[in-house]
């Protein structure tokens, strides 16, 4: 995926700053200010692991919030989607030893939302789940119109 800001002046790499995001928002972040809050409160050895470099005195810091809202905000969406998509299949089919789906059918991943009863109202927190299922094109699939 192409990193859409200029080469000079980057500290942070574009995988750690979207690293951040995705952890933070796992975490329940809903804001920009709140992924830059995640990544203050992180411990160190995690954002070692994230790719958070260490600076020359020796102290990590992680992106702030006008830094991640930038990046995001310039990030072509469809190929960020396109290479997430790309390798969590490949991460799939390492771990389940399947091929890839013939060339005229693709996997089909189907999600299921539930919402608790009174969870329309604003003003409260909404608890919901959502539920992936992801399946494999099989012969009969194929044999059906």
């Amino acid at each position: 995926m192409p990193d859409p800001r200029a080469w000079r002046g980057r500290w942070y790499s574009l995988t750690a700053i979207l690293l951040v995001g995705a952890c933070a928002v796992v975490s329940g972040a809903r804001s920009i200010d709140e992924l830059a809050e995640w990544g203050r409160r992180a411990a160190d050895t995690l954002l070692k692991t994230i790719g958070i470099r260490r600076h020359l005195l020796g102290w990590r810091r992680t992106p702030s919030a006008a830094t991640i809202g930038r990046v995001l905000g310039a990030v072509d969406g469809d190929a960020l989607d396109r290479a997430v998509g790309a390798y969590l299949a490949d991460r799939h089919r390492a771990a389940t030893g399947t091929r890839a789906a013939s060339p005229g059918r693709a996997a089909v991943i189907a999600v299921d939302g539930k919402a608790l009863k009174g969870s329309s109202r604003l003003d409260a927190h909404s608890p919901s789940w959502a539920s992936p299922s992801a399946q494999m094109p099989t012969e009969l699939d194929q044999a059906l119109p």
